[in-house]
């Protein structure tokens, strides 16, 4: 502790970690991190990386990268660069995602704004089968010859 300011440093781990619905297996990070008195702010980073994430709507596998973060619990900003193995959600599944870019979490919301990257993605079966339904959904309708294509 320097100057009243608690200042965390090392590796976190956990085996499972659950929040609700969703699921974190394997997760690890090595946080460096400062605290002002009386523990209303922080400032700090962590690399990360867990081996599994999962959630009905999401899996991951394999998340990894760096976050970054300032603030409090009313609005904390900062920013990110993450890497996934394999995916799977509602629409997508592929082979692997990249995030990065900025974020703001606090009382008003959430905001992120960067770039989100994803190799071998396609939709799923289910998305596939929804997609072409939709084809049919403008038959006797002016449209319905656009909605073909």
């Amino acid at each position: 502790m320097t100057e009243r300011q608690p200042h965390l440093a090392g590796p976190l781990r956990a085996r499972l970690l659950v929040c609700g619905k969703t699921r974190v297996s394997g997760a690890e990070a090595i946080v460096d991190a400062t605290l002002e008195s009386p523990l209303d702010r922080w400032q700090g980073k962590a690399r990360i990386a867990v081996d599994r994430l999962g959630h009905p709507t999401a899996q991951l596998k394999q998340l990894a990268g760096t976050i970054d973060f300032t603030g409090s619990a009313r609005r904390t900003t900062g920013a990110l660069d993450l890497r996934t193995g394999a995916f799977r959600t509602d629409p997508l599944a592929g082979d692997s995602l990249a995030l990065a870019g900025r974020y703001a979490l606090g009382s008003d919301g959430a905001a992120m704004q960067g770039q989100v990257s994803a190799k071998g993605a396609a939709f799923t079966p289910a998305w596939r089968k929804r997609l072409a339904e939709l084809g049919s959904t403008g038959d006797g309708t002016p449209i319905g010859p656009l909605m073909v294509k």
